[in-house]
């Protein structure tokens, strides 16, 4: 039992998809589920068309794009007269009637993003078909449930896994499965997300309900890297991490996998291998398994658009425990995810990714009890598994906001642009 992710680079246009397909017919073997990303930069697209629509109340030239985008591939996999290009037209027009109601942006950000996978899927499905694969789509929607906040939607892990046992694993006795990443859906099925780049995370999902033996990712690299190649020359590719380092690695913003990703493979000790779409025949990156000894890799990861934000305590008394519970809660109900922490006696600083609504919401909701000031544009580079040798070659030569050093990671928040393209 295999799942297959195939992000957005990987099916952007007419080659690739063809090129997917491909890889599916050498590397797949049944049982098998495919799970796909909205294609190209579809999401940014849909994202731009939003906020038309939430900014004028209109979105014509964006959606058009995005039609336009689908069409012409569509022209290019199929004989003319293909029922897909009808069905594909269809998910655009019940997305241009989804009304915006002026008040619950994430429930209108979901109904509207979620039509890339839609469409993609699909597509995708079609074309397997058209090829001779049999293939089946079945809506991730249906099958994964969640609860809270709409763009951030948390598992719900019994329902879901009851869900994908019971109407997954009968059909994949005679077809592949395709459907879709990053979406998912409530009690009152309405569609939600799982967060930026889910589409891996609704892969480890779909491989914990069904035991899978493995998952594959595959992506525009040969695996994971020691660093972005845009930053560093010299990069190295990781043959083999353990769940703990990867997991660590996405935390500190690592972007090859989404950071939900790991848990429930290593849960189940199902191996994630990270595998070039363009040279498939190389070794890829091969996560499982537990640390062995001190001799991992070092890493260079960067962090971009960083928010540092300090709460003071108003009365000069001590951040205590009470303190703490208190904001804590709130970042938690805020889904505030941290990426460093610093303390004093009477302050508290914590670093997360730069969102004006969230900081409007720290400033409301807890402006009675604390001081608050933060700073913007700002990068986070942690040095994981340092040497001082590591350290020198790769420290920030401009203004160090604030630095942090442990037995393992040594990390730098810094001005944007004063961390350099750290070419070696």
């Amino acid at each position: 039992m295999q799942v297959f992710k195939f992000g957005g680079a990987s099916i952007r246009n007419i080659e690739a998809i063809r090129n997917m397909a491909e890889i599916i017919g050498k590397y797949g073997r049944k049982p098998l589920v495919i799970v796909v990303s909205a294609m190209g930069k579809t999401t940014r697209h849909l994202e731009a068309y939003i906020e038309a629509r939430v900014q004028e109340g209109e979105g014509k030239k964006e959606i058009k794009f995005i039609e336009d985008f689908h069409a012409e591939i569509i022209d290019g996999l199929f004989p003319a007269g293909h029922p897909v290009a009808p069905a594909v037209q269809q998910l655009f027009q019940e997305a241009r009637q989804v009304p915006w109601d002026g008040r619950s942006y994430g429930r209108f950000y979901d109904r509207i993003v979620s039509v890339g996978e839609m469409v993609s899927s699909t597509i995708i499905a079609a074309y397997l078909n058209h090829k001779g694969i049999a293939t089946q789509k079945m809506n991730a929607p249906e099958l994964i449930k969640t609860r809270g906040n709409f763009q951030f939607g948390k598992v719900i892990w019994a329902q879901t896994e009851a869900l994908i046992s019971e109407k997954v694993a009968p059909v994949l006795a005679s077809s592949y499965v395709v459907t879709q990443g990053f979406i998912a859906s409530n009690s009152d099925n309405e569609v939600m997300t799982l967060g930026k780049e889910g589409s891996d995370y609704t892969a480890a999902i779909f491989a914990s309900c069904l035991e899978a033996d493995s998952v594959t990712i595959w992506k525009d690299v040969p695996g994971i890297l020691s660093a972005d190649p845009k930053l560093i020359s010299d990069t190295k590719q990781i043959i083999h991490l353990p769940y703990t380092e990867a997991s660590e690695m996405t935390y500190y913003g690592a972007n090859v996998i989404h950071p939900k990703t790991i848990k429930p493979l290593a849960n189940k000790n199902i191996p994630l291998y990270v595998r070039s779409f363009d040279e498939p025949e190389r070794t890829p990156t091969q996560i499982q398994g537990v640390e062995q000894g001190d001799d991992l890799e070092p890493t260079l990861i960067l962090k971009k658009d960083q928010c540092l934000f300090t709460f003071r305590v108003r009365d000069y008394t001590f951040v205590d425990e009470k303190s703490l519970a208190r904001i804590f809660t709130t970042l938690h109900e805020l889904d505030i995810s941290i990426t460093i922490l610093q303390s004093s006696a009477i302050t508290i600083s914590v670093c997360f990714d730069n969102k004006q609504d969230n900081i409007n919401a720290l400033l409301t909701r807890l402006k009675d009890q604390f001081s608050m000031q933060y700073m913007t544009d700002l990068e986070l580079i942690t040095l994981k598994n340092y040497t001082e040798a590591y350290v020198q070659k790769y420290r920030p030569a401009g203004e160090i906001i604030l630095e942090q050093r442990s037995r393992r990671n040594c990390r730098f928040l810094v001005k944007a642009g004063e961390s350099p393209t750290l070419s070696a």
